[in-house]
């Protein structure tokens, strides 16, 4: 009897990819974006997974819960803005 042949390289490799990045990802509601779709809570607001239907976004309810003092954090990016309206 022949012993079993091993898996093809690439086989391994794309396990070894799936396992780092299931270790990095903390976050698999908003893809640590901290951001989900309002109408959509289940699918991330921003990055390459976005939710395509234009909507609002709202703070993710497992990653990005503020406290009774604070605000949820920010996207990326994210910049105030104050304008004059004068």
């Amino acid at each position: 009897m022949t012993p079993p042949r091993p898996p093809p390289r690439w086989f391994r490799l794309e396990r070894f990819t799936a396992v780092a990045l299931y270790s990095v990802m903390k976050c698999i509601l908003c893809n640590d974006r901290g951001w989900v779709c309002a109408s959509h809570p289940d699918q991330p607001w921003d990055g390459p997974d976005a939710c395509s239907c234009g909507g609002a976004g709202a703070s993710c309810p497992v990653c990005n819960v503020p406290s009774d003092e604070d605000l949820p954090r920010p996207p990326e990016g994210f910049e105030i803005g104050v304008y004059n309206c004068d």
